[in-house]
């Protein structure tokens, strides 16, 4: 039996207990079992959110910016949902993977890039998360030419997928009067 169906049969048999209904014993005896157990799982963060996730997020946005500064466009797809929608300020909004990988394609490796991150705010609520950071970003030609720069705030949405990975959901970008160059020192992933 998996942690959650013995959290939520213990979460059941806690409020049959609770309603003071009769229980026969042996389920009685099952149902402690399931609690005391769904219990100890639980002060050891089990039944609880995994108190890993927010770590697996930062992970997972880690992920794109080596994805992003190696030009691997596969890589970065593999970060989002199939449905995910991004809003980057000063474009047109792109909905769905195929419409953000025609988006990034023809830019990826053609600049060499420095992308920071400072995270403000990650709060995981079951199989959907938020992430709210600061990003600078500058990518200078390989061609040469001026280096570009963006800085701003990021909030993206992220849902865990089928096989239990963080993948961006909402990406959504804008500029922002308190988020500027220069950089901060942050080390890079």
């Amino acid at each position: 039996m998996d942690r959650k169906s013995l959290c939520r049969g213990a979460q059941g048999c806690a409020r049959a207990a609770s309603r003071d209904i009769s229980v026969h014993r042996s389920r009685s005896t099952r149902c402690r079992l399931s609690l005391a157990f769904c219990l100890a799982l639980f002060l050891g963060g089990g039944c609880a959110p995994e108190r890993n996730d927010v770590a697996l997020i930062k992970a997972a946005a880690d992920e794109w910016i080596v994805a992003f500064k190696a030009g691997d466009i596969d890589a970065l797809m593999s970060l989002y949902m199939i449905d995910a929608f991004v809003a980057l300020h000063g474009q047109p909004a792109l909905r769905g993977i195929d419409e953000i990988r025609a988006y990034f394609a023809p830019k990826m490796g053609t600049a060499d890039v420095e992308f920071l991150l400072e995270y403000e705010q990650i709060e995981v609520h079951g199989d959907v998360a938020h992430l709210v950071s600061k990003y600078w970003y500058t990518g200078t030609p390989k061609a040469g030419g001026e280096p570009y720069r963006d800085a701003g705030r990021s909030a993206l949405i992220y849902k865990r997928d089928s096989d239990g990975h963080w993948k961006i959901y909402l990406d959504i970008d804008q500029a922002t009067p308190d988020v500027n160059f220069p950089a901060p020192s942050i080390q890079e992933p």
